[in-house]
């Protein structure tokens, strides 16, 4: 059968902005992220129904996937070391991940001309979001200072610019698809050279990693989606070994305060300490959202 798309273009709009907004506010608010995320959902969704008379239809597996994984995150506050935790957060993931399957969904059954505005939304909003952290980077995060008090500004946007770096992917495949090479290296480059000059090296990293995984799933799309997939589980799987049998013994003690600043000697013992006790307890965990 063949899926009726969405005929909305309002709907198109509500994407659109929120395409412009997040990487705009990724960088000062980055956890504005996630409502933003939210109402956009509930705009797109509900403009779509109005205008369609029906909701948009989530795939089966999605829902099966989301169903068996609230389940047993439920299922665990039965032996959880703090329930209240678990029954706290557990609505709010299920609502976040419900929406962000139906927005994907209402966007899929959009018709071409209807998503346009988001497309160009975004690559603006990302060029806008390059510039103003080459405008930080500069100054030491001159905005950053204005918006927060934090002793050192530009290290709050490291957060931000994480995001950031996963936002370009999409807008620079706009670019591409569309036959202008130029711009989208203008962009990267734009993102990369304030990225270098922030004292935090994850958005870099990421940017890095990312770009090897572009070029691959731009020349390779399903053998690189199921590469990828695969090797995120197999690291989730192995992550307590990795901790403890590779990172702990390069980085702990003196290793760690030659090559570590402190803040990444903490994260190596967090690291350890999470890792010992999921060895524990591997399959029943101590209960959802109780690893503070």
């Amino acid at each position: 059968m063949t899926r009726t798309r969405i005929r909305g273009r309002e709907t198109g709009i509500a994407l659109a902005a929120a395409a412009l907004a997040m990487p705009l506010a990724a960088l000062h608010a980055h956890r504005a992220a996630v409502p933003i995320l939210a109402a956009v959902a509930i705009a797109a969704v509900a403009l779509a129904w109005l205008r369609d008379a029906r909701p948009p239809r989530l795939g089966r597996g999605f829902l099966l996937l989301l169903a068996a994984l609230l389940a047993w995150a439920g299922l665990g506050l039965a032996w959880s070391i703090d329930p209240g935790a678990g029954l706290d957060l557990l609505p709010r993931v299920a609502l976040i991940l419900l929406g962000a399957g139906a927005l994907v969904a209402v966007a899929r059954d959009l018709p071409p001309a209807a998503t346009e505005p988001a497309r160009r939304a975004l690559v603006l909003g990302v060029a806008g979001a390059a510039l103003l952290l080459a405008l930080e980077a500069a100054t030491g995060g001159v905005v950053k200072a204005l918006l927060s008090d934090k002793a050192q500004p530009v290290v709050a946007i490291k957060a931000g610019s994480t995001i950031l770096v996963l936002l370009a992917w999409p807008a620079l495949a706009v670019l591409l698809e569309r036959r202008r090479p130029i711009a989208a290296g203008a962009l990267a480059a734009a993102l990369a050279v304030p990225l270098a000059c922030l004292e935090g090296r994850a958005a870099l990293i990421a940017a890095a990693a990312g770009a090897l995984a572009f070029a691959a799933a731009w020349s390779f799309p399903r053998a690189t989606a199921v590469a990828l997939s695969t090797a995120a589980a197999a690291g989730i799987l192995a992550a307590p070994w990795i901790a403890l049998d590779l990172i702990q013994p390069w980085f702990a003690g003196e290793a760690g305060e030659e090559f570590l600043p402190f803040s990444g000697r903490h994260r190596v013992e967090i690291w350890r300490f999470a890792a010992e006790h999921v060895l524990e307890r591997p399959l029943a965990g101590w209960g959802f959202n109780v690893s503070r």
